[in-house]
């Protein structure tokens, strides 16, 4: 998407235009800066904002942590199937607890907002980093694939299947250049009763499995073809298949496989290439 003030690139969760400064989106966010949610946590800045919910950066009022809340406001928590997707994925990440996965500290409703305490992780998304070099050298994606893959391996051994994976649900801390997934707003825990229906289409588009677009029952594979879709983002600076609709890139992932990073001029390792081209 673009800044409607200089028409510089922008992601969907900046609150605030990188080149201009200029605000994106509602300024209901802002009006909320200085609340206290769950009787601890003070608003103090906001990290992003999309269709569902906002992110803020929270303070403790007592030890002066900071957190990263997530806020379902009362006019979609009053819709059941958001309501239900918030509700799960605190329940998902309250089963997981990995280093390269971010953290839950509390959860809970006050005067119908729900909110979501989590670890607040200094650094850039994956997206931002893709955005701003257009390609990541082999060895930088295959660092950050190294972490993800441990979250996620620790995920599906416990049931949680992740649905979204995309660069930007996957965090780059700067302390350690270690990478922390996050956003399990879609997560699918399937040892629960409560699954998605088949038929059901849930994930982002250019990077859904083939399994996803049919509809069907999604397993570990879905997490890990989403992840290889955003390394070869990562390497060549675009994603697998585009198109015009999502109907025609959905149609892609069934019928036609990825050019070869290589064949677009990208140096990567034969082996790399071979297994991303497997995923």
């Amino acid at each position: 998407m673009k800044c409607r003030a200089c028409a510089a690139e922008v992601l969907e969760i900046d609150v605030k235009c990188g080149a201009c400064g200029a605000a994106l989106g509602s300024t209901g966010a802002h009006r909320m800066l200085g609340q206290v949610m769950l009787g601890q946590y003070e608003l103090v800045d906001i990290l992003g904002q999309g269709g569902m919910n906002v992110v803020f950066k929270g303070k403790h009022k007592l030890t002066d942590q900071e957190v990263a809340l997530k806020i379902l406001p009362p006019e979609l928590a009053a819709h059941r199937e958001v309501k239900s997707r918030f509700l799960d994925e605190a329940k998902a990440l309250a089963a997981l607890d990995h280093p390269n996965i971010v953290h839950l500290y509390n959860f809970g409703e006050e005067n119908g907002v729900f909110v979501l305490a989590m670890q607040y992780v200094q650094g850039q998304t994956w997206e931002r980093m893709i955005l701003e070099g257009k390609r990541l050298d082999w060895a930088t994606t295959c660092r950050i694939t190294v972490d993800v893959l441990k979250a996620l391996e620790y995920a599906h051994g416990r049931g949680i299947v992740h649905r979204d994976m995309k660069p930007s649900n996957v965090l780059i801390r700067s302390h350690d250049n270690a990478a922390t997934v996050m956003d399990f707003g879609i997560a699918k825990m399937t040892t629960s009763t409560r699954l998605t229906a088949t038929g059901q289409t849930m994930g982002t588009v250019r990077y859904m499995s083939p399994e996803q677009v049919r509809g069907q029952e999604v397993t570990h594979h879905t997490d890990l073809y989403s992840l290889g879709a955003t390394m070869y983002e990562s390497l060549t600076g675009d994603t697998p298949f585009d198109g015009q609709t999502h109907f025609e890139i959905m149609t892609k992932h069934l019928s036609e496989p990825p050019k070869r990073p290589s064949s677009l001029g990208v140096s990567v390792p034969a082996e790399v290439e071979d297994a991303l081209m497997r995923s």
